[in-house]
């Protein structure tokens, strides 16, 4: 019996796979058409509303300030108020 050598594993497919339809859903494509520099958002996790603040191209992350510290968000972690 013969084996071939797989280049790539189904798990490593799916992986890439997942990868990239996070990145649609919840990467910088979706927070560049969805969230903008001053919106408020709700925290669920915290039980409190932020300002987004210093969005820049390319962020994956939300960054909102607190009182003493900044604080960052996937896009699926708040909801817009």
């Amino acid at each position: 019996m013969v084996f071939g050598r797989r280049t790539e594993t189904l798990a490593d497919q799916l992986k890439k796979k997942d990868e990239a339809l996070f990145e649609k859903r919840w990467g910088w494509n979706y927070i560049q058409h969805h969230f903008k520099d001053g919106d408020r958002v709700y925290s669920p996790l915290y039980d409190m509303e932020f300002t987004i603040e210093d969005i820049e191209p390319g962020d994956h992350w939300l960054f909102c300030e607190t009182y003493d510290d900044m604080i960052s968000f996937c896009a699926f972690e708040v909801q817009k108020v």
